[in-house]
């Protein structure tokens, strides 16, 4: 299905966590909080795919959304960059951390 593969490569990507801390920075006039989240967004990234490198678990493919990948199943990117921008958006803007933690776990 075309939409969840979509949605699968958002999640990865760190988007949604990117998007939101644009939206942040414009109404709030502080515009360092892109460059933090991208950051974090790129690191846990990052440190995901060197521990695949690592950790060698196979995805299954009984439940495989799309084309079948070449890459491991964990650590998590997906996971990985959801708790990134969670977090770095949580200490950035504490008061609606609860907001970004049930977010990322969606």
């Amino acid at each position: 299905n075309w939409f969840f593969l979509g949605l699968s490569r958002v999640g990865t990507l760190g988007v949604v966590w990117i998007a939101i801390a644009f939206v942040l920075a414009v109404l709030w006039r502080r515009p360092a909080v892109p460059l933090y989240v991208i950051a974090a967004v790129a690191s846990a990234d990052i440190l995901a795919t060197i521990g695949k490198a690592f950790v060698h678990r196979h995805r299954p493919f009984e439940h495989q959304i799309g084309p079948s990948e070449r890459t491991h199943s964990w650590p998590s990117g997906h996971a990985s960059t959801a708790f990134a921008g969670a977090a770095t958006l949580a200490w950035l803007v504490p008061r609606f951390r609860i907001v970004w933690y049930a977010l990322a776990v969606q």
